[in-house]
């Protein structure tokens, strides 16, 4: 395992285990991890297809179902500091992602903060919301250990037909979502050292304080805003062992 350089203080070792972006302009900070997190511990609740199949074709764009979910580990293994797991790319908080190893571009999860399925657009669901949600980041103690879930979905670039839809507007470019196809996929994890809005200069310091749970992490009330890292490992998939990811910070 070759440790990535994060500068003279910083380095991070991957032991196991990009996204489709859209922009907004307001933004309303807010808890609850945003859009693009999972509950830790849980798989999510079970997906319906959409739609109907009327003979026209347009039942390929139905979204498949939330398939059964596959734990993320994210584990801080420093010996001292917390490390804050988050960032806010595009008004989505974002704890993991997943997309496929060979070709991001083709198939990616969680969704972006407007980023509507084709599914939802067949029923005129296009508009993007007016306010920009900033989720709050995530306190991981030294030996802490955050867990979410990958429900085994990805959402895969497609293209509306007008013949498809409730809405005019409602046409162009979407998302499909479709069961993760058996293959190698890359997880990354996103993490900050110090949040810009609890950083000593021009911060609050007890915005990042909080009260661990016996995983090792709290919710902070400062959002996931400031000088990012990330680390990233390739999984097979199906497999029912967690994808794992584990920060060692060296001197």
């Amino acid at each position: 395992m070759q440790p990535v350089d994060r500068g003279p203080r910083l380095a991070v070792i991957v032991l196991a285990g990009a996204t489709l972006l859209a922009g907004c302009t307001d933004r309303t900070v807010g808890g609850g991890g945003g859009v693009g997190s999972s509950d830790p511990g849980t798989t999510g609740p079970a997906g319906t297809a959409t739609g109907s199949d009327t003979g026209d074709g347009c039942s390929a764009f139905d979204d498949a179902p939330l398939g059964e979910g596959r734990t993320v580990e994210i584990r801080n293994a420093e010996a001292n500091d917390p490390i804050f797991l988050g960032t806010v790319t595009s008004c989505t908080t974002d704890r993991y992602r997943v997309a496929v190893a060979s070709d991001p571009d083709a198939g990616h999860y969680p969704p972006a903060h407007c980023e509507p399925t084709c599914a939802s657009m067949r029923e005129g669901g296009c508009a993007c919301p007016e306010s920009c949600p900033v989720g709050f980041a995530i306190r991981l103690e030294p030996g802490g250990v955050y867990r979410t879930a990958w429900p085994s979905v990805l959402l895969v670039p497609d293209e509306l037909s007008p013949d498809c839809v409730t809405d005019e507007s409602c046409t162009g470019a979407c998302p499909i979502r479709k069961a993760a196809p058996a293959g190698e996929y890359r997880a990354e994890a996103v993490f900050l050292v110090e949040p810009t809005a609890c950083s000593p200069v021009g911060g609050d310091p007890t915005a990042c304080a909080c009260e661990p749970n016996e995983d090792g992490w709290c919710e902070t009330s400062a959002p996931a805003e400031g000088e990012p890292y990330t680390v990233d490992t390739v999984f097979t998939h199906p497999q029912t062992d967690p994808i794992s990811i584990e920060f060692v910070f060296l001197p």
